[in-house]
């Protein structure tokens, strides 16, 4: 069992090294454009681009940067410099990360619950209308694009478009407040939602016990 483990996650390193490696291939060697006349601007010379070229490391190998990217991605967990950004990539993934797992979470839990429910009735009543009619829902569900299944949801359950109006409206998730107001600010309802601010949305949920 033991060695198992082991050759599986060998095989896991190994396809993150190959699929970071076809990450770096394409967004280094594919793209027209150079990416130190892109960061240059408008107003570029020579001397500008030059430097631009020697700050990025773009005139050594492909096989050198993507060293040097990996080792620093390992060592030190530095994913790098943002070209359009300008900024280190690390604090735009964590910044976007809390909305993520929220996102990821809910779809976790929500597509759990359904499976849960499907097979329970598939179970029990087996061959049934019930039985397939939920496997049809549900085979419809997975095979549906992402976007349209998100479209379709808030025409049915968003509080301000929706047919069975049980979720906040569209666009009404704020990212300053914290991803922790906006879940609990999903179980509030009345004049507060969508929440104005921080203290609208605390005042609405003044039952919570926790901070942002």
């Amino acid at each position: 069992m033991g060695t198992f483990i082991i050759r599986r996650l060998l095989w896991t390193a190994l396809l993150l090294v190959f699929v970071t490696a076809i990450t770096f291939l394409i967004f280094n060697v594919l793209p027209t454009a150079d990416p130190a006349l892109l960061r240059a601007g408008r107003n570029q010379t020579p001397e500008n681009v030059a430097a631009i070229r020697e700050q990025l490391n773009l005139d050594d190998p492909v096989y050198v940067r993507f060293f040097d990217y990996l080792s620093g991605l390992v060592l030190h967990f530095d994913f790098g410099q943002s070209v359009f950004n300008d900024t280190q990539v690390r604090p735009l993934i964590f910044e976007a990360l809390p909305n993520t797992l929220m996102l990821v979470l809910g779809a976790a839990a929500l597509w759990l619950l359904s499976g849960v429910v499907i097979g329970t009735i598939s179970a029990v009543r087996r061959g049934t209308l019930l039985d397939r009619f939920a496997m049809t829902s549900a085979l419809v569900a997975i095979s549906a694009p992402v976007y349209w299944l998100g479209l379709v949801s808030l025409y049915l359950f968003s509080s301000d478009l929706g047919k069975f109006p049980v979720f906040p409206a569209a666009g009404t998730y704020d990212a300053s407040v914290g991803v922790f107001t906006n879940i609990t600010s999903l179980f509030c309802r009345g004049s507060c939602w969508p929440p104005r601010s921080r203290r609208s949305t605390r005042s609405c949920c003044a039952r919570t016990s926790w901070r942002s």
